[in-house]
Parts: C-alpha cells; sequence; structure tokens
C-alpha cells in the first residue's frame, strides 16, 4: 500500500542525524524556527568512528551548545581517557609520549543519539528511519521514499560522504569522489588483545591513510582507512594489521563505510541547500578527524540562517516592508515589482540562489573550518606520499621534529572560532 503523500512545510528541514545535523537542528529550534530532522536509520544507529573527541571539540560543546564531559559520562557514550599515544611505522615505535590535553574516547551510537534527543526537547521534530529520496535545492522541497514530501526555507544536508543533498546537487556530483576514503573497523575484547595499552596510530599500512588502535573500556577500537591505491586490499591489509599485533582469537567482521579524506568543499552552498559535516568533506586529511568540524560547521550553518533572517527582517523595514511582514511576504514583493534583479536587497536575498544565510556560511566557514582544513593538507603531505607510500626515514625525522605540532592541530581550538561564535549570541 502506497501511503498517502503528506506536504509538510518548515523553517528548515535537516537530512541526517549525525552531530553536524543534530547540532544544527537543536540551535535553530532554540532560537524559535520550526525545524524537521529525517534520519534514514533507526536511532541509536550503529557509526564506523574511533570515536576520538579531542580537546577542542570538548570545548565547542561546552561554549555552543552546554554540554560538559560530565554531561557525556552521564550519557553513557563515555568509553575511556588517555594521556598517552604512540605513533608507530607498522609496528616500528616512532615516537610516543605523554599530552597534556586528554585524548577522550565515546561510543558513536550513544553520543549521536544523546545530542539527537537535546534536539527533541528543544522542539524539533525528528523522523528516523526515513530514507530522503529526493531534494530539489531551488526550491527547498524534499522527497521522501515513503512518498511523503516536505518544503523548507532552508535544506541542510547533513548526510555523510554519500550525502543525497549533495548528490542531487549536479554542481557537486563528482568533486569529492577522488577524496573519499575506505574505512573498516572492528571491537575486541582486551583479553585478546594485552598489548594495546594506549591509543596507537600506526603508518606505512597503506600509502594514504593508516591503521589505529583505540582502547575502550571492554574493547579495543581497530581499524584502518585511506585513499585506496592501485592494489591494495583493505580486509586483507587489516588482517595482517592484526596478525602483527598478536590478536588472539577470533574476531567480528569487519564494518565498513566510507568517509572523507581531503578534498573539502569551499563553498558548500546552493540555492536554499547547505552542506554541514562529511557531506562538504569536512573532515581532517591527516588523521580523519571529523566529529570537531561536524559540529562547528552545524553551528555555523544554524547561525547563517539566524543572522540572514534577523538581516533580512532589518533591511526589509527599511525598504518600507512592515515588521510584521513575514519573509514570504517580502518574496511576493519581490515578484510583484516584477524582476527579482530590481527589488531590495532583502527581496533578492529570499528569492535568489546567493542569499543572505549562503554569503554568510561560506564567510563564517572561511577561516575556522576551511582554512584550517587546508593547513592539515599541508601537513599530510609530509607523512603521506600518494606514489611510494610513507617514506619511513622522512616520516620519523618529521614526526620526532612537528608530531607535537600534529598534536596540537588536533588539540588546539583557532582563536578565530572563539571570537566568532561569541561576539554575539546565535539566537
Amino acid at each position: 500500500m502506497v501511503p498517502d503523500i503528506v506536504n509538510t512545510d518548515c523553517d528548515a528541514l535537516v537530512v541526517g542525524g549525525g552531530p553536524a545535523g543534530a547540532t544544527a537542528a537543536f540551535t535553530l529550534a532554540q532560537a524559535g524556527l520550526s525545524v524537521t530532522l529525517i534520519e534514514a536509520c533507526k536511532v541509536p544507529r550503529a557509526k564506523l568512528c574511533g570515536g576520538l573527541l579531542t580537546a577542542k571539540t570538548l570545548s565547542l560543546l561546552q561554549q555552543s551548545l552546554s554540554i560538559t564531559s560530565q554531561d557525556i559520562i552521564a550519557s553513557g557514550a563515555h568509553e575511556s581517557t588517555a594521556h598517552r599515544y604512540c605513533i608507530y611505522s607498522r609496528s616500528k615505535l616512532l615516537v610516543s609520549g605523554r599530552y597534556p590535553q586528554a585524548f577522550t574516547f565515546i561510543r558513536r551510537a550513544a553520543f549521536d543519539a544523546f545530542l539527537l534527543e537535546r534536539a527533541k526537547k528543544a522542539g524539533v521534530h525528528v523522523l528516523d528511519n526515513l530514507r530522503v529520496n529526493h531534494v530539489d535545492a531551488a526550491s527547498g522541497e524534499v522527497r521522501c521514499a515513503n512518498g511523503q514530501q516536505q518544503k523548507a526555507k532552508y535544506v541542510i544536508g547533513a548526510d555523510g560522504a554519500h550525502s543525497i543533498v549533495r548528490r542531487n546537487i549536479s554542481a557537486f556530483r563528482r568533486v569529492m569522489r577522488r577524496t573519499t576514503a575506505r574505512t573498516i573497523e572492528v571491537r575486541i575484547p582486551h583479553r585478546q588483545w594485552k598489548a594495546a595499552a594506549f591509543p596507537s596510530v600506526h603508518l606505512g599500512w597503506l600509502k594514504q591513510g593508516y591503521a589505529w588502535a583505540f582502547p575502550n573500556r571492554s574493547h579495543v577500537v581497530a581499524g584502518m582507512g585511506g585513499i585506496m591505491q592501485q592494489g591494495e586490499n583493505l580486509s586483507h591489509l587489516m588482517r595482517q594489521f592484526l596478525q602483527e599485533q598478536k590478536v588472539v582469537g577470533a574476531y567480528p567482521e569487519f564494518a565498513g563505510a566510507a568517509l572523507p579524506f581531503g578534498g573539502h568543499l569551499r563553498a558548500p552552498v546552493h540555492g536554499k541547500a547547505m552542506l554541514v559535516g562529511d557531506a562538504a568533506g569536512f573532515a581532517d586529511s591527516v588523521f580523519g578527524e571529523g566529529v570537531y568540524y561536524a559540529i562547528l560547521s552545524g553551528l555555523l550553518a544554524a547561525k547563517a540562517i539566524l543572522k540572514a533572517q534577523k538581516y533580512i527582517k532589518v533591511q526589509s523595514i527599511k525598504d518600507g516592508v512592515q515588521e510584521t511582514d513575514s519573509l514570504e511576504s517580502v518574496r511576493r514583493q519581490a515578484v510583484v515589482k516584477g524582476s527579482i534583479a530590481e527589488a531590495p536587497e532583502p527581496c533578492r536575498a529570499v528569492c535568489g540562489e546567493n542569499g543572505v544565510a549562503n554569503s554568510m556560511y561560506r564567510k563564517m566557514i572561511a577561516s575556522p573550518v576551511v582554512k584550517e582544513l587546508d593547513r592539515a593538507a599541508m601537513l599530510s603531505r609530509f607523512v603521506y606520499h600518494r606514489a611510494k607510500g610513507p617514506d619511513r626515514f622522512a616520516v620519523k625525522c618529521f614526526l620526532k621534529l612537528a608530531h607535537g605540532r600534529l598534536l596540537r592541530h588536533l588539540h588546539k581550538e583557532d582563536t578565530h572560532v572563539r571570537k566568532l561564535l561569541s561576539s554575539e549570541q546565535i539566537w
């Protein structure tokens, strides 16, 4: 039986219920906007991820969402905390040490569900286990697999590396294909991997990627991922890695996923759509860390929408529109004028493809997101070499001299981020 088509309008529609989508939806709902969030999977859903929360991620959560480390522990998402670390070239230790700021590890299924539950309490209408089939970025119309249709003034694509929102925008369809990494992961009980005492990164298994081992409360989360080169078999290399690490006994089948690994979009906007998180390729090209950039881009997209609405309202009053008029009435006045190009700036912002919100979002992500990821890309050139893989001697020298910088890159928050988010209230 085909379900009845339901047409629902809202201010903002978020596709994807991960950290980026939940953060954007929560922030917009807190400001009083009507927000619908559509998640393809049943919540809580499994998510392949090492689960690292860096110090700058924890700072961002506390500063902008009032989420503390204690809140994360209370949610049941917290797995472990570590200060020590090791970096290997295959099984040969390159550098190790203790970092003053802790590495916090969480279970992504529980963490994502926690963020989504906060969004629900803020007033977000969450539809999980519902797949989006089509997105029209020009009109803001979204069609779901069950026949339901929704229309929004803003559509936020937070639906991961295989984003359906991005795939429905012709300009972005093939942009990130070459920089999407393949990753696999497995959880192994401590009794089978006694040597994994500290979080470790293992270079040299892939020409452009690495393996990892992150000890948690009862398991070691192990994985391998990167941009696949000719002749590389990820599952075969992962089994070799576990064998070399002296993992004993049988372990579960590997889970796989695609993740961005460089190649981020610099202007992830089109029509009424914005892309955030993995959908825009916002992930570190050295370690693939993406939770921080997911939360930050979700915040900035929401802030851009709220600032745009405030700007349009103020400018509309200056142009003779009544304060009580809605944005839709502003749009109609632009149409009455017969030409968007001749309409006042706020009318063009509502109607035109390059609206105020898109312009603000592009400007906001330019420094704290795009600039940081560009720096990461420069660092990754020292660690990975596309043609021959990492040169052990060169990497060892670089890491001995600069591994502190790599860790600071992971942990230290860009000062521009704090200024950007604290310059004024988000709502």
